[in-house]
């Protein structure tokens, strides 16, 4: 393993099962690992201190097919190394999720999504100020809706 941080790896942030699968070169560049490293260094290590718990990732980095084949949106923050799906471990989701919507940890945008996992972003920018956008998400691939929380 490929330590980013004390608790995260690039291999765990940027395995997919689906790519694996169906062939997709999802090896990061560069820039994504450097944004990966930024993720776990301003929102993933926070986050895991936060909630107390071990965080499972469930979808990091994407590759631009992967995104596509898997239904992704199309300006995905998965394909820059900005966004991770993940479960923390031994805490309810909806628990988690409302202690990070009020918690002053500067993510990008945080989304519940379908009450399954939950999707934490940074900035794409390390000069930009975190919008902290948070939502709620329902539908199916190809089919999500995205409500204000």
């Amino acid at each position: 393993m490929t330590p980013i941080s004390d608790h995260f790896s690039v291999e765990e942030l940027t395995f997919s099962d689906v790519a694996l699968r169906q062939g997709f070169d999802n090896t990061p560049s560069t820039a994504v690992l450097s944004n990966l490293t930024r993720w776990a260094a301003t929102v993933g290590e926070p986050m895991r201190s936060l909630l107390g718990v071990p965080l499972r990732v469930n979808s990091g980095y994407r590759c631009p097919t992967l995104n596509a084949y898997i239904g992704g949106a199309e300006n995905s923050a998965h394909m820059v190394g900005c966004a991770v799906d993940l479960l923390p471990l031994g805490l309810e989701l909806s628990i988690a999720f409302a202690i990070l919507r009020a918690s002053a940890l500067p993510f990008e945008q945080l989304i519940f999504e379908c009450g399954a996992w939950i999707h934490i972003a940074c900035v794409r920018d390390a000069s930009m100020i975190p919008s902290r956008e948070c939502l709620l998400a329902s539908g199916g691939q190809g089919h999500w809706s995205y409500h204000v929380a």
